[in-house]
Parts: structure tokens; sequence; C-alpha cells
């Protein structure tokens, strides 16, 4: 059977090879630098086609970030919905940020392009999930827990910003700088260091921690 006459008699599957070819094209050029007739080309599929499942380009980006994203944004969730200490909620946030980026550098690229040609475009632009992590915050700042000094979106963006700068800078050469051992882990440790020692109140840093 052809190509073509397969997809077109199993629709998921012909989306989620755009999606696959959307996401390369993406990774190469841009999302200003791909053409739909470009991801046409490389799906093997017709223009009209991708119109027909995702309609515009900015929607089949959309696509492409929700499917790299998505689970990386539930696990958040989880975390800051069962974390029973702010320190707990945050140190679990830093690393699977950290974890996902590190094991994701497609992504980490994608959020590079996405980052220089239009900010709202951005992989991180998830407002549904800031939201969740700046009510987080406010409780523990209620709490005692975390200063009330600190702006709570501007410490989340502090933290998005320490983990995924050192993503697109290591290949600059600033993770030679770490002389020995795991480079990432090392750098992992300093940005939970620097950031609970930072947040934290003093009656949270001392409690004893369970568990």
């Amino acid at each position: 059977m052809a190509i073509a006459e397969a997809r077109r008699r199993n629709p998921e599957a012909t989306k989620a090879s755009i999606l696959r070819a959307a996401e390369r094209c993406f990774v190469e050029h841009g999302f200003a630098g791909t053409s739909m007739a470009d991801i046409a080309r490389r799906a093997r599929v017709t223009k009209s086609l991708i119109h027909h499942h995702f309609g515009s380009k900015e929607e089949l980006w959309n696509e492409v970030k929700k499917s790299r994203i998505s689970h990386y944004a539930e696990v958040q969730r989880q975390l800051m919905a069962e974390a029973d200490s702010g320190e707990r909620a945050l140190r679990g946030s830093i690393e699977v940020l950290f974890n996902f980026l590190r094991d994701n550098p497609e992504y980490v690229r994608l959020n590079t392009w996405m980052n220089l040609e239009d900010p709202k475009l951005s992989t991180m632009h998830y407002p549904d999930l800031v939201t969740v992590g700046v009510e987080r915050v406010r409780e523990e700042q209620q709490a005692g827990r975390i200063r009330r000094d600190l702006d709570p979106r501007s410490l989340i963006v502090a933290m998005i910003s320490l983990c995924t700068y050192w993503f697109t800078a290591k290949k600059t050469g600033l993770a030679h700088l770490v002389p020995t051992g795991d480079s990432d882990e090392q750098h992992l440790d300093a940005i939970v260091k620097v950031l609970l020692e930072g947040v934290l109140t003093r009656s949270a840093r001392e409690a004893p921690q369970t568990g």
C-alpha cells in the first residue's frame, strides 16, 4: 500500500508524522525560517492536509510544544500539589525542570529559537503552570516558609532562567569552567543551594526535615 494511501486511512498516524516533521524543521530552521511547504515535504503530505489537521503554522507549533512539554507540566503540577513543605516543593521543581531540559536537548534548541524570534511562542510560555507555581509560593509565604519580600513570579522566572541558561550556554564553553566531575550535576546542586538559601525563611531552613 502506498504511504499516502496508508496515511489517508489512518489520520492519527498522519498527524503524528506531521508533528515529527514540523518539530525537526523548527529545530533546524526556527519558526520564521520554516514554511508549511517545508513541513509538507518532510512529512510527505500536502500542505492542505496539514491545514486540515492543524490549521495555521502557529497552531501547529502549539501542538509541537504541547507534545514536548505536557508530561513535564503534569509532573510539576502534581509536585506543587503534593510536596509537604516549601523546601521540598522548590527543590523538587528545580530538579524536575533541570532534568527535563538535560534529557530533551531538542526542546532546549526549540525554546532558544522561539525566544529569539517571538517570546510569545516560547516553549516555556505555559501560563497555567506558572499560575500553579505562583499559588504555591504564595501559600508558603503566608505560612512563613518563603520570604514575603519576594515576588512569586520573579522567583519562578529566576528558577527557569538559571536552569535554561545553563543548557543554552554550556556549548559556548561555560561548562569547562567546572574543573572536575559531572558539570550538569554540579550546576544543579549550585542552583538548588543558591535558591534555597535565598528564598526560604531562616525558620524554614533550620526546621528538621522528615522522610
